[in-house]
């Protein structure tokens, strides 16, 4: 029996070995998970018992024609995958604490879950940012969703529609930025944790965490 339990998700276009790296990573997690849920519009994507599929293929957020076979529809699909695995822990799980990874980001440390989830305890937070300052791939390190820790009041409150030109990441941001100030919710990022960045088949570490902890939306 696992003091904490929580899932981990993540959107993932198609398999390939990163996968594997990232998947060997998230293993390794003390504690365990209870779920690994992947989204995935793959339908050759291998079946594991490890990890569940969720299918993404369904369109849940409109993607105009005129993005189509643009950089823009990457936004969209990646948006359409995080809302569909937003739905399914909504819907078909009671998970009150949750740990979204990209899956081109590789996290070595296996007490991340212990790190997220406790920080986000000691500063009363519903959602923790774990920064991804990356400066060989200019990775966004405050509006990416590379590495971030949820509780599902966060999620029942905001969607991962893409809106006003903004990628998916800076949409979400966007609506935690400007919402309502009687959503009594508190928000907050740091540089907490190292982890490896893959991009076109390179690795990229992470600058070295500083444990500051800093609000993005404070408590009302």
């Amino acid at each position: 029996m696992t003091f904490l339990k929580y899932c981990v998700i993540s959107p993932v276009k198609q398999y390939d070995k990163t996968f594997d790296r990232w998947l060997e990573c998230v293993l390794n997690f003390n504690p365990f998970p209870s779920d690994i849920l992947i989204a995935t519009e793959d339908e050759d994507f291998p079946k594991d018992p490890r990890y569940k599929i969720v299918d993404s293929s369904g369109e849940l957020i409109y993607i105009p024609s005129s993005v189509l076979g643009t950089e823009a529809e990457r936004q969209y699909r990646i948006s359409n995958a995080r809302e569909h695995l937003r739905r399914y822990i909504l819907r078909n799980t009671d998970y009150q604490f949750i740990l979204s990874i990209d899956c081109d980001i590789l996290v070595k440390e296996p007490y991340l879950p212990v790190v997220m989830f406790g920080t986000m305890a000691l500063t009363g937070s519903q959602m923790l940012y774990n920064v991804v300052t990356c400066k060989e791939t200019n990775y966004p390190p405050f509006v990416s969703l590379a590495c971030v820790a949820f509780t599902r009041n966060i999620l029942e409150l905001f969607s991962f529609t893409v809106f006003g030109g903004w990628s998916e990441d800076s949409s979400f941001m966007l609506q935690i930025n400007s919402s309502n100030p009687s959503l009594n919710f508190k928000a907050s990022f740091g540089k907490l944790v190292k982890v490896i960045h893959v991009k076109d088949g390179k690795e990229f570490e992470s600058e070295d965490p500083d444990f500051m902890v800093y609000e993005i939306k404070p408590k009302s």
